[in-house]
């Protein structure tokens, strides 16, 4: 803080499994409900980091879905902000890789934000029913589905 710089941090996540928002295509933005933190500008209702100064921020995430079928066609997880989008991860497929039960996906991106700017993940599973889920864990030590941000200069 003795930089002057606005103080900006936060660590959201999935409290509870959210069922079946993607699978067919559909694209969704994944609202961590929960923080073990927030200094930053972390709205745990709609999903959106709010760049609280301008700078350069890093954001980390790792999804969770359950289950991920081997038909499935493509997996991406993208951070999605206001004036530019992310893919951190995207899977093409089908391809055995990809296994029922539940798997996990972690990504990040260094990214330069203005004051006002917004940063989400989306994330997208096609090829299947609509019957992936996001898994979600009631605990904070126990949190699986996570994004994370912090202002670094």
């Amino acid at each position: 803080a003795g930089s002057g710089m606005v103080p900006s941090t936060f660590t959201a996540y999935v409290s509870s499994t959210v069922v079946n928002p993607t699978g067919d295509g559909t694209a969704y933005t994944v609202i961590f409900d929960s923080t073990l933190n927030n200094t930053g500008n972390y709205n745990t209702g709609t999903g959106l980091f709010t760049a609280p100064a301008t700078g350069m921020y890093h954001f980390d995430t790792t999804i969770c879905f359950s289950p991920i079928q081997s038909t499935s066609t493509v997996v991406v997880i993208q951070f999605q902000g206001s004036t530019t989008s992310v893919r951190t991860l995207q899977l093409q497929g089908p391809t055995t890789a990809l296994v029922q039960g539940t798997t996990c996906y972690s990504g990040g991106i260094t990214i330069p934000m203005t004051m006002g700017d917004t940063m989400s993940v989306l994330v997208n599973v096609g090829g299947i029913a609509k019957d992936v889920s996001i898994f979600g864990s009631g605990s904070p030590a126990g949190a699986s589905t996570v994004f994370s941000g912090y202002r670094v200069a």
